[in-house]
């Protein structure tokens, strides 16, 4: 009786040990596939972390331009201001000696 105890007692170990083996092979594929979904994201991360940069790095340009475009309105506002005033004074002497 005993040599069969012992033997059910092996069949039983086998099994939980072939179990236990699975069950690792399972986790090992499952670790695996999870460390690679991890890189993807870390590779997003980065990805997104570019993007950004590039991002900030436009809306400083677009800052800097609409600041020039600003300063060649203002400049261009002055330009013709004395443009006009030139020629308002250059009429004026006309309309006195028509006037005289």
């Amino acid at each position: 009786r005993t040599a069969e105890d012992a033997a059910e007692k092996a069949e039983s170990l086998d099994g939980i040990r072939k179990h236990d083996e699975e069950e690792a092979d399972l986790i090992k594929v499952a670790e695996k596939e999870w460390l690679k979904r991890e890189q993807f994201a870390r590779q997003k991360i980065e990805q997104l972390k570019s993007r950004r940069a590039s991002i900030r790095s436009l809306q400083r340009d677009e800052r800097l331009i609409r600041r020039q475009l600003e300063l060649n309105n203002e400049e261009i506002r002055h330009i013709r201001h004395e443009k006009d005033g030139s020629r308002s004074n250059s009429n004026a002497p006309k309309q006195q000696a028509e006037d005289s």
